[in-house]
């Protein structure tokens, strides 16, 4: 029976040593001959299928970036475009290595890691990793917008429909929340937004 062409994993666990020994150079020749090794796209896809969930990444949240440009992205993003959403999820989970490869990210047009979420929950709406993630990109960016509270809401209230939108994205978030593990800080969010706006707009009668 032929066994599939496969990338050489010797080489990959020599990076991995030389990488925890702090030796980078090293580290970085081992992982040059391990993505040399790849035979065809197929090996990458097999590798990552099997790798992708136990990568290591640094303390800015970030896959090798080598290995991230020349495998994981590749293979990713050919699935995306075949409307996978497995790989939408995981390409927004890995959003630090996009914002790190913006050559990258300008081949997606700058799709957001919110707009991947959120495609992925809409092809498969009953797949729970997929919403809970929505839910909590949601929740990290309410949870930045009134960080500096009662100082202010990080918003452009200038903008005309700002207070549409946040609207919006709350009542997404209330909807995303099917256990009610977020209701306090969405009902918390929610009144600070409204006293924010009857700040403002007492501010502009004012005025």
């Amino acid at each position: 029976m032929h066994t599939p062409a496969a990338p050489d994993e010797r080489l990959y666990e020599e990076f991995l040593r030389w990488q925890s020994l702090g030796a980078k150079a090293k580290a970085t020749a081992a992982l040059r001959a391990f993505l040399d090794s790849f035979p065809d796209f197929a090996a990458k896809a097999k590798w990552t299928n099997a790798n992708l969930e136990k990568l290591h990444t640094n303390r800015h949240a970030r896959i090798r970036h080598e290995l991230f440009e020349e495998v994981i992205f590749p293979v990713l993003i050919s699935r995306i475009e075949a409307g996978d959403p497995e790989a939408m999820f995981q390409l927004a989970r890995h959003d630090q290595n996009l914002f790190g490869a913006t050559h990258l990210w300008k081949q997606m047009e700058y799709v957001s890691p919110r707009e991947l979420l959120q495609r992925a929950h809409e092809a498969a709406p009953h797949e729970d990793r997929y919403r809970k993630a929505l839910l909590q990109d949601l929740v990290g960016a309410f949870n930045y917008l009134d960080h500096e509270w009662p100082l202010a809401i990080l918003v452009d209230a200038r903008e005309p429909d700002v207070w549409d939108t946040l609207s919006e994205l709350i009542s997404k978030a209330r909807i995303l929340d099917m256990e009610g593990a977020m209701a306090d800080r969405l009902a918390e969010f929610e009144d600070r937004v409204r006293q924010y706006r009857a700040r403002i707009s007492a501010k502009n009668d004012n005025s």
